[in-house]
């Protein structure tokens, strides 16, 4: 066992969101409430608690407006992608996700997270 503490941190904007995913030190990111406009898909892939300070005040926005129709080209982007390990556990609590698609999707798709 570790004596060590864990890291949290308080972000608010996409830039320290981004930079708190990556540091792998961070073991909480708290996402103050706001319109967070992602530039690009937030990347997940290591053991993280990623919860709103407010539930329900913290929105991540892909921007998306229209969802593509089969065929099309794909400019669209998810708004996050989580690649776990086999030991990896990833909590995403009490923020909204919206504007992200895939191309043959549909706009907002609500995976079931477990």
């Amino acid at each position: 066992p570790s004596d060590r503490r864990a890291l949290h941190t308080v972000v608010s904007d996409v830039t320290s969101l981004t930079r708190a995913i990556a540091d792998a030190s961070v073991s909480r990111i708290i996402i103050a409430p706001g319109h967070y406009a992602l530039t690009a898909e937030l990347s997940v892939a290591r053991s993280v608690i990623i919860e709103a300070e407010v539930i329900g005040t913290a929105v991540l926005d892909a921007g998306e407006t229209v969802a593509l129709s089969y065929g099309e080209k794909d400019e669209s982007r998810r708004v996050m992608s989580v690649e776990m390990g086999s030991t990896d556990t990833v909590q995403l609590i009490g923020f909204n996700v919206t504007g992200g698609a895939v191309a043959g999707g549909s706009k907002n798709v609500r995976p079931l997270i477990r």
